[in-house]
């Protein structure tokens, strides 16, 4: 599985490649920065929920908080988060 840092460095790529250009993501005003602000367009904001879906398991719903899509930082841990449930699911099942 994933741990933290994984997750964030795969989420990092998974954006970059969205925007089509490298971010100062080691910067945590630039982590928290709208995800628009960072330089991603509506087809870009696609192919990363897809991205995301692909690489680590998520099924977007429509009742997703807009929160979760905010920043870098809101979304790791949106996505760690459904991680770290999907883990303690299939460790108490």
């Amino acid at each position: 599985m994933y741990d933290s840092t994984t997750v964030a460095e795969h989420l990092r790529g998974l954006l970059e490649n969205a925007v089509g250009a490298p971010l100062p993501l080691d910067d945590p005003a630039a982590r928290a920065a709208s995800l628009w602000n960072l330089g991603l367009a509506s087809a870009g904001f696609m192919r990363l929920l897809a991205d995301v879906e692909d690489a680590f398991g998520i099924q977007w719903d429509l009742d997703e908080p807009t929160e979760a899509f905010s920043s870098y930082d809101a979304l790791l841990a949106h996505i760690t988060e459904h991680i770290e449930r999907r883990t303690a699911k299939a460790g108490g099942a």
